[in-house]
């Protein structure tokens, strides 16, 4: 290639940089550095197209400027250039004096060509360089040239940089970068420009400083730097102590918002994001209980095996899948390993387990927790982590512990369970068994109590023993935010597992929440139903646990709670906005199949009928569904199949003022006996859903199902031809099913 065809090609690649450029602009715009006349005559075939200057010249070129590292240009001759205007500056790095490598390898086109290829920018020189060994001299030379151009955070961030590069202890260092300031300010005020000996400047060093000794770990390291502060800020060990709890808090602060009370009921209602269902909702903390040898360890172990693999219930509930940290400090980390095998964990499974930490060491945790992000954090145990503390666990102080943890889990949305101790007091009750101060129950969401049960002591019948060999337990969970609960399980050697016992016993609260679902779907059209009006309609007048399930429904996003239109003092209920069926216009919305073969109907009543949601629990069941009158909750039979819509003279009726005055025509009530004037509607036979389409959340019947559920369920989770169902422990073959959300299975 000849000489005019590369000046061509340079030329046109200058024009591609600077299409709007011409040439006597170009020359202005575009600057080219070399360390001396040699390389400056080597390549000036260049000067039709880019300025050719050495580092003698002051002034930096306007466009873009490329500085030429042949090894032996000087670091801190580059950057005294690059640093009056980074963003247009790029450096070229070649291995030989480049006045050699033009004469010999490269004509000063083809040199031009990779120049503009293969130049970094001068941030991403930088960054290489920091990577590089320099003398201590060096160091101070490109300290001073900082010093010149840098201010802030990032002469800081250059000057800790350039310790680290020539292997200096922070000690040392200081003392050169003190006598360097000093030299500095002396050139500064011989100009007659003013110095503040306490500037912004120091200030934002003096944070810097005390965020580097938060984040040390090593106690000789952190006292020897904390008295370099003490030293050179000339402050108190007392002053930098509160200084450094007061950073610490305001890392971990929210920027300070107020609501009005209009703008907080504009807010759109949510209800607690459950990890464990009523047991621990995400971004909350609570403490696990219990006397030694207890099982508090095998419990938590237990639900971080549901939550890590999905593989299994938590004590019969339907937890979330995620990330499990399990911060293990109470035990070896052999016998954490022998734990977790027992339990079923295998290679792969989503669980990291963090050995050997204490709260000292605070910012290890957040910086795993951040690489990690974990749903759940398991510490075992409180006591542990704070081990060495000056501070009493029966002091209110020990709490602030347990409040860092919390805030620093909610900073990342994840939930914590926090092992603790019991105290010896017998007579302690409820949240007060916890040992140490009453503050450690008020700092968590909530608390779990594991106990084990007394039996009569069959050589003295006065007295109540423990029998070691038990496997049944007492968790009892008192929270902040939901009804408590008291809970008997039962220890399976087998797998390290914990089971529920008695489950058959919720099948009333399943049949009352399905009943005021049915109910509110059918009132859709209603702005929402008081509690009263709920009771009325599911002919449970005076039935004050209606509220509790209602309370339980709200917490766990069924349904939605708010503020009455028409009595500002009154609470409506409805279905989420995500759940209302869809009008597709008229008065009401569009009907669909009904299972049963006959409705029965009052001549003087409207009906209204809905849609399916088919969402997880939020399922609206259609009313033949729905047990009639209140006799067998616990069976939740319905052999009459039917649907009827309250009399008029009982919707109206309003007792003490509760609630909305709603039209009768307007409200539909759970099923009751049939009319004896009904008449009998023949309805088509109702499609049928292929098995294939079975899903998370559908509503299902099979005879495999637990009495207690009364021979339905909602789907949790789908595993090959097996189905496990909310509130059952086992799951039932997938062929067992009958029906999928009110259709015949074909």
């Amino acid at each position: 290639m000849s000489s005019c065809q590369l000046d061509s090609i340079a030329i046109n690649l200058a024009d591609q940089a600077y299409p709007n450029l011409h040439n006597s602009d170009r020359v202005s715009q575009v600057s080219i550095w070399v360390p001396n006349e040699n390389c400056l005559l080597a390549i000036k075939t260049l000067s039709p197209i880019a300025q050719i200057k050495t580092y003698d010249e002051r002034e930096l070129g306007t466009g873009n400027n490329y500085f030429i590292d042949d090894g032996n240009t000087p670091e801190w001759q580059i950057k005294a250039k690059a640093y009056q205007n980074p963003d247009n500056c790029y450096v070229h790095r070649v291995r030989q004096p480049l006045e050699y490598l033009i004469n010999n390898t490269f004509s000063s086109q083809e040199f031009w060509i990779q120049c503009l290829d293969y130049a970094l920018p001068f941030s991403d020189w930088c960054i290489a360089k920091d990577s590089e060994k320099i003398s201590v001299k060096d160091a101070i030379t490109l300290a001073k040239v900082a010093r010149r151009h840098l201010k802030g955070l990032a002469l800081d961030t250059e000057l800790d940089t350039l310790r680290i590069r020539c292997n200096q202890s922070s000690f040392d260092w200081s003392k050169r970068m003190k006598s360097l300031e000093r030299e500095f300010r002396q050139e500064l005020e011989s100009r007659g420009i003013a110095v503040d000996p306490v500037g912004q400047d120091l200030d934002q060093k003096l944070k810097l400083d005390l965020l580097a000794l938060t984040q040390e770990s090593d106690p000789i390291k952190k006292i020897r730097r904390r008295a370099e502060i003490c030293s050179y800020f000339r402050l108190s060990k007392s002053e930098v102590d509160d200084l450094l709890k007061h950073i610490t808090r305001s890392n971990n602060q929210e920027e300070l918002k107020t609501y009005t009370i209009d703008d907080l009921f504009d807010l759109e209602s949510e209800g607690l994001t459950w990890v464990i269902p009523e047991m621990l909702p995400r971004g909350e903390t609570v403490i696990l209980a219990g006397s030694p040898k207890a099982g508090k360890s095998l419990l938590a172990i237990d639900s971080a095996f549901a939550i890590a693999t999905g593989e299994s219930h938590f004590l019969g509930e339907n937890v979330a899948t995620g990330k499990v940290l399990l911060v293990s400090c109470d035990e070896s980390i052999n016998s954490t390993k022998s734990k977790l095998i027992k339990r079923g964990f295998r290679r792969g499974d989503s669980i990291e387990v963090l050995p050997q930490w204490t709260i000292d060491r605070l910012h290890e945790l957040e910086k795993k927790i951040e690489d990690y992000r974990p749903d759940v954090v398991i510490v075992d145990s409180l006591k542990r982590i704070t081990h060495g503390s000056q501070i009493s666990e029966n002091s209110a102080e020990f709490a602030d512990n347990i409040y860092t943890l919390k805030e620093l889990f909610a900073k990342y949305n994840c939930s914590g369970i926090l092992i603790h101790h019991s105290n010896k007091n017998n007579e302690a009750m409820g949240v007060h068994k916890l040992r140490g101060s009453s503050a450690i129950a008020g700092a968590v969401w909530g608390t779990w109590q594991i106990d084990h049960i007394p039996k009569a002591d069959p050589n003295n019948k006065k007295k109540l023993i423990i029998d070691p060999k038990d496997p049944v337990r007492v968790l009892s969970i008192f929270a902040r935010d939901t009804e408590g609960q008291t809970l008997k399980i039962e220890f399976n050697p087998e797998n390290n597992s914990w089971e529920r016992m008695g489950v058959e016993d919720d099948a009333t609260e399943l049949s009352y929440r399905e009943r005021i679902l049915s109910i509110l779907g059918k009132n859709s059209h209603c702005d929402g139903l008081s509690g009263r009006q709920i009771m009325e309609l599911l002919r449970e007048d005076g039935n004050k646990s209606i509220y509790s399930e209602l309370n339980r429904m709200v917490n766990k996003k069924l349904i939605s709670c708010k503020p009455s239109t028409t009595d500002k003092r009154i609470n409506i209920y409805s279905l989420p906005n995500s759940q209302q069926p869809e009008f597709k216009g008229g008065d009401s919305p569009s009907p669909i199949p009904i299972v049963p073969s006959a409705d029965y109907y009052p001549e003087n009543l409207t009906t209204y009928s809905f849609d399916n949601s088919q969402q997880n629990s939020q399922q609206i069941v259609s009313i033949s569904q729905q047990p009639t009158e209140k006799t067998n909750l616990l069976t939740n039979e319905n052999p009459s199949n039917v649907s009827i819509p309250v009399d008029s003279q009982q919707v109206s009726k309003n007792e003490g003022g509760e609630g909305e005055n709603l039209a009768a025509s307007n409200l539909v009530t759970s099923p009751q006996e049939p009319s004896q004037n009904a008449i009998a509607q023949p309805q088509p036979q109702p499609p049928t859903i292929p098995l294939s389409s079975l899903k998370v959340g559908d509503r299902i019947e099979s005879g495999k199902l637990p009495i207690g559920l009364g021979g339905w369920g909602i789907v949790g989770e789908v595993k090959g031809d097996m189905v496990y169902v909310q509130y059952s422990g086992k799951p039932i073959p997938l062929s067992s099913i009958t029906s999928i959300n009110g259709y015949r299975v074909g």
